[in-house]
């Protein structure tokens, strides 16, 4: 402990100048790096038996999985937010449904499951698990194309990267879409990511500050790429499901059948609502504290970095959310880890241990440890004096003058 509380108070003359390359170097690889290896090893034990134990749940496809796969199939019916008919449809493909399995995603999302909502349903989890495991094969090698290692360590490692998996999340597609959208903006096509970006609709909540931390940097061209894009998703909706989905889909997302176990959610919401904090105060302080935490990272931080630290800002603070959310934080862990401050790094290290998300199983209060890791590395991040270059793998600051 006392070789990593020292290396905690020095900055590192790393080799390559990150952190990685710090502690792969001498003396420090024994005394650091290796026990840290073990401590990753142990996680990795602990993504095995969380893998066995949920087992049946996730093989079968009796997950998140079932909502989306009758939606896709009443996408043109006219009854896709009628939860009674989807729970039907539910039983009717596979003997079982779920009373908290509503289909909560805007129409275009269902039509867009339409064809593998033909095959039947264990084919169509087959593949929807592909998909989803390819999306995060993308990020291991599209997110930071020199930094893979760090990638694929981040995401072996990741249990909400295994939840998402063995939920039968979509939120592997997100993770997706902010990879595409990577690409495109070191491309310096803005507009285009900005289309792309469009497509994390589907957690529109997750994404808000999103567009606060944009119109801080002034990067325009993508605001008005996302904005064109959420348009052509709203009219591809309503040719699904009519003009009047946006009340449909609100009605449906406000249910309270689909926030069960708020016990387990890595957010302070349910923590604040039971000391009292609630309503009209918990809102408005919410709000203001994201707000102002995505413009000052919309002024002093990078458009990558921007990027990924949108779903940081939000999640702490949300009324639903759950573990394999975090899978959206892999960007921003990833990003962290490459600048020259072992402080911020030493906030990454336990997100990308099993220990916040073991917590979370546990309940609260011991599920307020995940967010206090969020807002921490939130936090330090902030108050991090690194130029924007050394956060991305491609100079920004022209991008953000392009833009």
């Amino acid at each position: 402990m006392g070789a990593w509380s020292a290396d905690l108070k020095e900055r590192p003359p790393a080799t390559d100048g990150s952190f990685m390359g710090y502690y792969l170097s001498g003396r420090r690889f024994w005394t650091t790096t290796l026990p840290m290896a073990l401590l990753f090893l142990a996680g990795l034990s602990v993504l095995g038996m969380l893998a066995y134990a949920g087992r049946e749940r996730a093989l079968s496809g009796w997950n998140d999985f079932l909502p989306f796969y009758a939606g896709g199939r009443l996408a043109f019916s006219g009854h896709l937010y009628d939860q009674a008919r989807i729970m039907e449809e539910e039983r009717r493909v596979t003997g079982v449904f779920g009373e908290n399995l509503h289909f909560i995603r805007p129409p275009w999302f269902a039509a867009a499951l339409w064809p593998i909502a033909q095959m039947n349903f264990s084919a169509a989890h087959v593949v929807w698990e592909l998909l989803a495991v390819g999306a995060l094969v993308v990020f291991c090698f599209y997110w930071l194309p020199d930094k893979r290692v760090a990638s694929i360590a981040a995401t072996c490692c990741s249990v909400p990267a295994l939840t998402s998996l063995m939920s039968g999340q979509d939120t592997p597609l997100l993770l997706l879409w902010m990879v595409l959208g990577a690409v495109l903006i070191r491309r310096n096509l803005l507009f285009s990511a900005g289309l792309v970006l469009a497509l994390c609709q589907t957690k529109f909540h997750i994404f808000l500050p999103l567009w606060v931390i944009l119109m801080a940097g002034g990067h325009w061209r993508l605001l008005r790429g996302m904005a064109a894009g959420h348009a052509g998703l709203a009219l591809w909706g309503a040719a699904v499901a009519g003009w009047r989905w946006p009340l449909d889909y609100l009605a449906s997302i406000r249910n309270d059948a689909v926030t069960p176990g708020t016990e387990h959610m890595p957010t302070i919401y349910w923590a604040a609502y039971d000391l009292g904090f609630r309503g009209t105060a918990y809102v408005a302080f919410a709000v203001i504290a994201i707000a102002v935490a995505a413009w000052f990272i919309g002024k002093r931080c990078d458009l990558l970095t921007g990027l990924a630290a949108a779903p940081a800002l939000a999640m702490p603070f949300l009324q639903h959310t759950y573990i394999y959310d975090a899978v959206l934080l892999l960007p921003l862990l990833t990003l962290a880890m490459q600048l020259p401050s072992p402080r911020l790094c030493a906030m990454v290290f336990p997100l990308l241990t099993p220990i916040p998300w073991v917590a979370c199983l546990v309940g609260q209060p011991w599920s307020l440890v995940a967010p206090g890791f969020v807002i921490a590395l939130i936090a330090l991040r902030l108050t991090f004096k690194g130029s924007p270059a050394e956060s991305a793998p491609a100079p920004m600051p022209e991008l953000a003058q392009a833009s």
